[in-house]
Parts: structure tokens; sequence; C-alpha cells
């Protein structure tokens, strides 16, 4: 897999076999802090439409993203990786198996849409 760094349009670095095209967004925030809407929002419009992303990740080092930055990752098909999760994708989970958590703390039953 070839790992190419962007940082134009929102979207921080990429990643691609023959088979599925990521695209992940990266935000440094304090772990108290909540990625906002604005984020995010940026992020979906750019994600798929500008750089043809099957997978669009957006990945954060604080511990929570707003409701709102949450409902729109959701409906918009965004995996949602906060700092735990981070963490446990870091520590060798397969990015398949964090996906079902997308956003949460570790609830894995699946948020409505």
């Amino acid at each position: 897999m070839a790992v190419r760094e962007l940082w134009r349009l929102s979207v921080d670095s990429s990643a691609g076999t023959h088979i599925r095209l990521k695209k992940a967004q990266c935000k440094k925030y304090a772990p108290h802090r909540s990625v906002p809407s604005q984020d995010m929002q940026k992020f979906v419009g750019t994600a798929r439409l500008e750089h043809g992303a099957d997978v669009a990740l957006f990945v954060t080092t604080c511990r929570a993203f707003t409701k709102d930055a949450l409902v729109l990752a959701l409906r918009q098909d965004i995996v949602a990786l906060h700092r735990d999760l981070l963490g446990s994708w870091v520590k060798g989970a397969h990015l398949e198996s964090l996906i079902p958590l997308n956003g949460s703390g570790g609830d894995t039953r699946r948020r409505p849409r």
C-alpha cells in the first residue's frame, strides 16, 4: 500500500491499494477538546468529490466529536476515529475492526441514520 502526504483541500494523507483508496484528515487536538462540525464539513466536502476516496477517515487525538460533527460523519459514511480508537489502531487493531465503532467510546451498537 502506498501512502502519500497531501496537505491540500482538507486531506492530510492518502493510501491505496488496487481495490480501495483511503483519504484521511488528521487533527492534533488536546484531549479535552472536541472536533467541531465545521472541521467535519470541510472534510466531507472534499474527501470523495475532490479526492475520490472509497474510505474517508477523520482521525483526531482528542476524545470526542461534537454531536453535529458525528451525526454528519455517520450520515456521510466518514469513519470518525477519536483518541481511544486511534490508540487501538496504533497498537495493531485492524482498521476494519474499528469502523463499526465509528466515533463511539467502545459502544459497538450501530448508530441510527
